[in-house]
């Protein structure tokens, strides 16, 4: 039987486990995720897509007071990326049909977006400092479309980013011409 100081130097003498090696497990079933946060989070360059044509919009529904916007989002430009930042491009119109069109990301883990573009006369016109924002946590208003992206559409109950295809099944799921789905 081993007494405790030789457990102990028995164990310093093997060495680190090879579970050091791993930063980064998902469970086959996409149910959870862990990430060794002891590396600092990297973003990747956000690459601007095509400027959207008018039919590739689809409308949100917001199930609730949406201030007097409608939103939409196009599913053929939605990028699920590796660093954990879900990038899509949107809209969002007045009921005088003033539209407001931009391309931006959002990360699930902290609960921030950044807009990377805004749209204009059919094109992107880029963001000179994109920087991140925390989602506004309002229940209604023109503002609340991201925290029901962040909470209904984009990221799992633990804030996790949801696969692609689950993504765009939420989204076709929940449009607005099928009733309140939230």
């Amino acid at each position: 039987m081993l007494k405790l100081p030789g457990l102990v130097a028995a164990l310093l003498l093997a060495g680190p486990a090879s579970a050091d090696k791993i930063d980064r497990i998902i469970d086959p079933a996409g149910h959870f995720e862990y990430q060794d946060d002891s590396k600092p989070w990297q973003e990747l360059k956000a690459v601007l897509p095509a400027f959207p044509a008018e039919g590739d919009w689809v409308e949100l529904d917001l199930g609730g007071d949406a201030g007097g916007y409608r939103y939409y989002l196009d599913p053929s430009e939605l990028d699920v990326g590796n660093d954990g930042v879900v990038r899509y491009a949107a809209a969002m119109s007045s009921e005088d049909g003033v539209r407001n069109v931009f391309y931006e990301g959002l990360r699930c883990s902290d609960r921030k977006y950044k807009i990377y573009a805004y749209g204009g006369e059919h094109r992107w016109q880029p963001m000179e400092r994109p920087a991140w924002k925390a989602v506004e946590l309002v229940e209604q208003g023109p503002y609340r479309f991201r925290r029901v992206l962040h909470t209904h559409y984009l990221c799992d109950a633990y804030w996790h980013v949801l696969p692609r295809n689950e993504i765009l099944s939420r989204i076709r799921g929940r449009e607005s011409d099928e009733g309140p789905g939230l």
